[in-house]
């Protein structure tokens, strides 16, 4: 029997005090705006309240960000800054790469918006004559780029990309591809539902000593 691929819509959640939930994740066989319409429309019959949700994050498929705005409503949609990174180094120059990195560093990483902001201005100027459709793409999606400076100090570096959740499925799949695929559509919920990685320690409380540990080592300097 031939081995098919599919998809796992997935939502993880994280609560202020730092503990993630498993909201839910449904099989499909491709991921579309229809697919995330109907796995949010589900989050929501369950019980999940969009008025409770302060930001989501997810990458840039136009169909979870369409569904997104039906059915999530007005909640805050940061776009994941490791996707956008990827997508533009994908059709620059190699040699363009680290300076562009230094300017998108400079927006993202921003102490709050109209540093941000003053340093897209900065990126613009510097890249908009060899690079135009980067810089419009930029500027157009810039608000929902930021959003995650809207949130505590504390949180914005986790917050402002996928990540933590790409994570765990590279883990997944490293710890269950290796050996082939999975025998049927129950064990691969059970797997998935099981993921230990899911639950892990307080995420603030982590980052809280991690900052501390880097102001430390500045000040030593």
């Amino acid at each position: 029997m031939n081995a098919t691929r599919i998809c796992i819509l997935t939502a993880l959640g994280i609560t202020e005090e730092g503990e993630k939930e498993l909201f839910g994740f449904e099989r499909c066989q491709r991921e579309s705006e229809s697919s995330w319409r109907c796995f949010l429309s589900r989050l929501r019959e369950r019980g999940l309240d969009p008025s409770r949700l302060a930001l989501v994050i997810s990458d840039e498929h136009k169909g979870l960000a369409a569904a997104l705005g039906e059915v999530m409503e007005d909640v805050l949609h940061q776009l994941c800054w490791a996707y956008r990174v990827r997508n533009i180094f994908k059709v620059i120059a190699k040699a363009d790469r680290k300076a562009m990195l230094d300017g998108l560093k400079a927006i993202y990483a921003a102490f709050h918006k109209r540093a941000a902001q003053a340093a897209f201005r900065a990126c613009r100027l510097q890249w908009v004559g060899k690079y135009p459709s980067i810089v419009q793409s930029l500027e157009e999606d810039l608000g929902q780029l930021l959003c995650h400076l809207d949130m505590p100090e504390l949180h914005r570096k986790y917050l402002r990309t996928t990540n933590p959740i790409e994570r765990r499925f590279l883990e997944l799949r490293r710890r269950r591809f290796g050996c082939g695929a999975f025998a049927n559509r129950a064990q691969s919920e059970r797997v998935v539902f099981g993921n230990r990685k899911w639950k892990d320690k307080n995420i603030w409380l982590e980052r809280s000593r991690k900052l501390r540990r880097t102001k430390a080592g500045a000040l030593a300097a």
